[in-house]
Order: structure tokens, then sequence, then C-alpha cells
């Protein structure tokens, strides 16, 4: 079953959530925007210095 990600970004955090196809909504995620939370939630390494850098799927936690 194919899903879609939302974010609402926010000066000091994001909120994403997940929707399947058919319209149900998964548990809303809350990321503070903190350089290497950011990062480490979507799955991307950040490295002094430069941009986060393509790594890995996240894992996703609630509660975040």
């Amino acid at each position: 079953m194919e899903q879609f990600i939302g974010c609402d970004a926010h000066k000091k955090f994001s909120v994403f959530v997940a929707v399947n196809e058919k319209g149900h909504a998964g548990e809303a995620l809350r990321v503070a925007h903190d350089r290497q939370l950011y990062c480490e939630f979507l799955g991307i390494r950040a490295e002094a210095g430069n941009s986060c850098k393509a790594n890995q799927p996240p894992s996703i936690a609630a509660g975040a």
C-alpha cells in the first residue's frame, strides 16, 4: 500500500504525518529544528561544515 508524507513546518519544529492511499492518517510526529535531530529523522547523515548527506531510511519513533 502506498503512503504519502505531509510536513507542516513551523519556526522551531516541523510536524510529519503519513497518510495511506485510503486516506487514513498515522500518528503526527513532531521534530525540533535541531540540525542533528532533523537529519536523523529524515535518515540522512550530518557532517560538520556540510549539508546533510543521504544515508539510509529513517527509523521513526513516536513522540519525537
